[in-house]
């Protein structure tokens, strides 16, 4: 009877252990998911010599916490680029020089 007590109170603490370890594993920080939707669009596809389009870039920060990204989106050549204005809102910024 003493063989089968023992037994019995080396698989219950055994069951405690491994309750224990799901439950701390369970409680473990997860790493948050960061994701941004991005759209680009422009006002005319197919451009002439001459007519002005604009291209627009959005992102939007999906996640929970705040992220920090690069966004490189070649413009086309200086050579057909006659003006280029940006436009930022919510806490972006813009270069045209950087890694260009």
């Amino acid at each position: 009877m003493k063989r089968i007590s023992v037994i019995l109170s080396v698989l219950v603490a055994a069951v405690a252990l491994a309750a224990l370890m799901l439950s701390v594993a369970s409680a473990a920080p997860s790493a948050p998911a960061q994701r941004v939707d991005f759209t680009k669009e422009t006002s005319n596809p197919t451009p002439h010599v001459g007519e002005i389009f604009t291209f627009t870039l959005y992102f939007v920060n999906v996640s929970t916490e705040t992220l920090e990204m690069r966004v490189i989106d070649p413009n086309p050549a200086p050579l057909y680029l006659e003006i280029l204005t940006p436009t930022i809102t919510g806490g972006a910024w813009y270069s045209p020089t950087i890694d260009g």
